[in-house]
């Protein structure tokens, strides 16, 4: 529940950011002499990634979550 939580934002911050991306890129790449084109594919990997690494922050807060001792967070509250 909670990756579907943090996944929302990204994936909502990753579709606002890809035609600025693309846009600025274009523009930048556009001056030099032998120009590189952007494909598909790069923002394709780098929305995988960023799900990646939101998918691994998540696992990692809610095992850690998990293992606490509800005890011991009593006791020193």
């Amino acid at each position: 529940m909670m990756l579907r939580d943090f996944a929302r934002p990204v994936a909502i911050a990753f579709v606002l950011s890809v035609p600025l991306a693309w846009w600025l890129g274009n523009q930048w790449l556009h001056d030099f002499a032998y120009r590189v084109e952007m494909g598909a594919g790069l923002f394709v990997v780098s929305g995988a990634l960023s799900f990646l690494i939101a998918g691994l922050t998540v696992g990692q807060q809610a095992i850690r979550a998990s293992l606490t001792n509800p005890v011991e967070t009593l006791r020193t509250e």
